[in-house]
């Protein structure tokens, strides 16, 4: 997960990449980014009614979420403030992986840990939030999170710069709307870098 707070100063780097591509960025997914969101929203209404997950991939698959730290069970009544720190998973291996799932008949053993809401979410402008993308959630979601822009700092910079052949089929680089060579980048000494990687067709120019 990021260092650095969600309000960080940010540079953009717009990049045009193959939507299968997205499988690349697994790592920073995996590792947590800065992610820009509507204010005021629920967990479910952030990924079904704004990054359009389909109900029922929500239902079935997203089977853990954390806010916090804390396990959610209600999807439909926790609310992702500014500066939250939500991670999503598939069910979690072993005894312990099932507590830690939404709307399970043992979550009973875990209520003193149980994400339970203090505030009522905020309704107007953007929130900054923080996310991870645990196991299969990050190749299955990733293309959903990347055109939006996800934020890294130097040192998520550097985990991402090590997948293998991250700027492969790269038609086009912009940083701050200025051609760049992303290869050649180095990592920002402070502050993010927020990568947009934009869907482009085989073929395209």
């Amino acid at each position: 997960m990021t260092s650095l707070p969600p309000d960080a100063p940010c540079q953009e780097l717009v990049l045009d990449q193959p939507r299968e591509a997205a499988r690349r960025w697994r790592m920073a997914l995996h590792a947590g980014f800065c992610f820009r969101i509507p204010g005021g929203l629920t967990v479910r209404e952030l990924l079904v009614r704004d990054l359009g997950m389909d109900p029922d991939y929500v239902e079935n698959r997203v089977r853990t979420v954390f806010l916090g730290g804390r396990p959610v069970d209600d999807i439909d009544s926790a609310h992702v403030g500014h500066g939250a720190q939500m991670t999503l998973s598939t069910m979690l291996p072993g005894v312990a992986g099932i507590t830690m799932g939404r709307d399970n008949l043992i979550a009973t053993y875990r209520t003193d840990i149980t994400y339970h809401e203090t505030a009522p979410g905020q309704g107007d402008g953007q929130a900054v939030i923080q996310v991870k993308l645990l196991n299969f959630l990050a190749p299955e979601t990733g293309h959903l999170f990347l055109p939006r822009g996800i934020g890294l700092d130097g040192a998520g910079w550097a985990r991402v710069a090590q997948a293998p052949g991250l700027w492969a089929d790269t038609r086009a680089a912009r940083l701050d709307g200025q051609p760049v060579d992303p290869a050649a980048l180095t990592p920002p000494p402070d502050g993010m870098v927020r990568y947009v990687v934009m869907p482009c067709a085989p073929g395209c120019a």
